[in-house]
């Protein structure tokens, strides 16, 4: 009993105190004295933020120059907040990217998936995606990056905010030059369907994927998905046989000399226009598959091959240009296509996509994908003008023909 009275004494006196106030009536009101800020910076902010990689360039058949990196922002307060702006600055002090509004939420995604996003949740993570554009041959040594964001005011934890404007990491480039290569396939109409870089919808430039040990993978911000077009259409007839798609069974030949390294055959392939079987287990996704080194550290993945076209075997030298597999519709795929990239990893889902460029060929145009939405068996229209490319990266949706 003895150390419950204290405790007890201590209330009845609150208890008093507050009594006292009541009989005394309601306090007059006071205006605060101005507050002076620490003396000391930084000052708190409601956001973390980093980067999944040191930006990579690679020189676009748009004439440009494109650098390339996600940065992850997580809101440490509560309640949701909302992006305004990310501003990117070039070393010599320049804004060379700017997005905000309807691009900055498009650019705002989960760390898995693609859909935008307009506000962070509290406690939340998001992926920004960045791109910045700028004329080919641009000195850049390094990219900082200016974020800032709104916190309502009457929200919990609204009084730790500082600053609305955040500094977000100082990124120094990564000096590697693009890998040239010649082309996977030969022929005309090839369109780089899911490639990069402008466009934060398309599916490889979002790819996320967290690693054994820390880290997130890029695994396909570079990567294509080649598919053939004839007059802008996919496929002949409906659509419903992989035999009906242009590209189907289409050789495929190695883009440099090289060691095959990894190789997958006899997975089924898949029916098109419809959702693929479920991966079981991570090799799945890219289905039948070739992996080649071509370099230290430098591997050319060929994915969705058609089932028992795969021609090579763990440890076979290949030349350029040597048929090693035919084009299919196996693994995670909805439609014949190759799924085309170069990693610094022998691994689909957890190396890393390295830039590269094509030695040669000639760009017919760009295709507008807006009329899939209402008419998936619509034929693309290819906006041009055609022009002779050298050393550059096909951009996303652009249109190719090659020598055969």
């Amino acid at each position: 009993m003895s150390r419950v009275r204290p405790i007890l004494t201590v209330a009845l006196a609150m208890l008093c105190a507050t009594a006292s106030v009541a009989a005394q009536g309601t306090p007059a009101v006071t205006t605060p004295p101005p507050v002076t800020p620490y003396p000391s910076s930084p000052r708190p902010v409601g956001i973390t933020v980093s980067s999944t990689n040191a930006p990579l360039r690679v020189p676009g058949s748009d004439g440009m120059d494109h650098w390339e990196y996600d940065l992850i922002v997580t809101n440490v307060l509560p309640a949701p907040l909302t992006l305004t702006a990310v501003e990117v600055f070039s070393s010599s002090g320049d804004r060379v990217a700017i997005l905000d509004g309807d691009p900055l939420v498009a650019a705002t995604q989960p760390i898995v998936g693609t859909e935008p996003m307009s506000a962070i949740p509290g406690s939340g993570t998001v992926a920004v995606v960045v791109d910045v554009a700028v004329p080919a041959g641009t000195p850049i040594l390094s990219l900082s990056n200016r974020l800032t964001y709104t916190y309502p005011a009457d929200a919990h934890g609204a009084a730790i905010v500082g600053t609305t404007t955040c500094d977000g990491p100082v990124l120094e480039v990564n000096p590697r030059l693009p890998v040239s290569i010649a082309p996977p396939m030969a022929g005309d109409g090839w369109i780089a369907f899911n490639g990069c870089c402008a466009d934060p919808g398309s599916v490889h430039r979002t790819i996320r994927v967290p690693m054994d040990g820390g880290g997130i993978a890029k695994a396909e911000l570079f990567a294509i998905d080649w598919l053939q077009l004839d007059d802008g259409a996919f496929s002949s007839g409906d659509g419903s046989k992989n035999e009906d798609w242009f590209g189907y069974g289409a050789d495929l030949f190695a883009v440099a000399a090289g060691t095959v390294v990894y190789v997958r055959d006899g997975m089924p392939e898949q029916a098109p226009n419809a959702a693929p079987a479920a991966p079981v287990v991570p090799e799945d996704y890219a289905g039948n598959q070739i992996i080649l080194e071509i370099a230290p550290g430098v591997y050319a993945l060929y994915g969705h091959l058609q089932t028992g076209s795969v021609a090579v075997k763990v440890g076979d030298r290949v030349t350029a240009g040597q048929t090693i597999a035919r084009l299919g519709n196996s693994g995670n795929s909805n439609g014949p296509h190759l799924h085309f990239s170069i990693l610094d990893k022998p691994n689909a889902l957890t190396g890393n996509s390295l830039p590269f460029v094509l030695t040669a060929y000639t760009l017919e145009g760009v295709a507008d994908p807006s009329v899939l939405v209402t008419d998936p068996d619509a034929h693309l229209p290819i906006a041009g003008p055609s022009s002779p490319q050298v050393e550059t990266f096909p951009l996303w949706m652009t249109v190719i023909d090659l020598d055969d």
